[in-house]
């Protein structure tokens, strides 16, 4: 069975690239003091995943939606109480009104983070903004609680707490993060991940989606980074253009956005890459 380590769901989560990074770490002989950077984190599958089975010594993740960077501060710096809040939190559409009201507030902190993670459990597709599981009325094949196993996402985060000196939290914009003195000063010894908002129909999947000049300004920045990235996407024609003197793989993906979907993706390489697993491990 595949092993789970976010407490997060997403829609076109990127859990199953994770083997494939496994593979690229190995094949490419990344010292294991390496840092891992994910600039659009999200649920932090790949982070966590590497992290936690010892692949990088370090992982940064950065997200610029409030309420996610909420969720990740909460269970780094309170775990304990983030805890008792889910085991006496009753999964209820009482309390689905609730926490609702809280992430509409928008006041940063404990109680946005775990307004995040009740809504991204308990709501279709994982999406904040969507309905609850099963309807208002419960009338659903499915119930509000079908995705809330309270022993199971425990679990998930005293492991994650085990690493907590290892993880570092930002919220930034992602062009802002990688110009970062801090970043920049690790970039020749990391590998870092970007994962972007899709370029078509991104508005449908994500808070902060981007327009065609954000994804160009993105390219432009990447493009002078001398260590060692990787960047998937959807697979359009802008993309691979803005990106066409890199190596690149594509692959397929199915993600849950309402209903099952099957998407085309393309991912691309650093030239400091030089050995590329195959795109099978997907």
């Amino acid at each position: 069975m595949k092993k789970i380590y976010s407490p997060l769901r997403y829609p076109g989560g990127k859990s199953r690239i994770l083997n494939f990074m496994k593979d690229l770490i190995d094949k490419n002989s990344f010292k294991k003091n390496f840092t891992y950077i994910e600039p659009y984190a999200g649920g932090a599958g790949v982070a966590l995943g590497l992290l936690l089975d010892g692949y990088v010594s370090k992982i940064f993740i950065n997200d610029i939606d409030p309420a996610v960077n909420s969720f990740w501060n909460a269970i780094i710096k309170n775990h304990d109480k983030f805890i008792k809040k889910i085991e006496k939190t009753e999964i209820t559409i009482d309390e689905w009104k609730k926490q609702k009201e809280i992430y509409k507030n928008g006041i940063e902190g404990f109680n946005l983070g775990f307004s995040a993670f009740f809504l991204n459990r308990c709501n279709r597709s994982g999406i904040l903004t969507a309905g609850c599981i099963g309807g208002l009325q419960q009338k659903g094949k499915y119930k509000i609680d079908c995705r809330f196993n309270k022993k199971d996402l425990i679990n998930r985060i005293i492991e994650i707490s085990k690493f907590k000196n290892k993880i570092k939290i930002y919220k930034k914009d992602t062009l802002e993060l990688l110009q970062k003195k801090e970043i920049t000063q690790k970039l020749k010894n990391c590998l870092l991940y970007l994962d972007p908002p899709y370029y078509d129909k991104g508005y449908q999947l994500y808070r902060n989606h981007y327009k065609h000049e954000d994804h160009q300004n993105l390219a432009n920045l990447i493009k002078k980074i001398e260590g060692y990235w990787v960047i998937s996407y959807d697979n359009t024609i802008q993309i691979k253009e803005m990106y066409k003197e890199f190596k690149n793989r594509t692959f397929g993906l199915t993600y849950f956005a309402g209903n099952i979907k099957e998407g085309k993706e393309i991912i691309f390489f650093s030239k400091s890459i030089k050995k590329i697993p195959p795109i099978s491990l997907i």
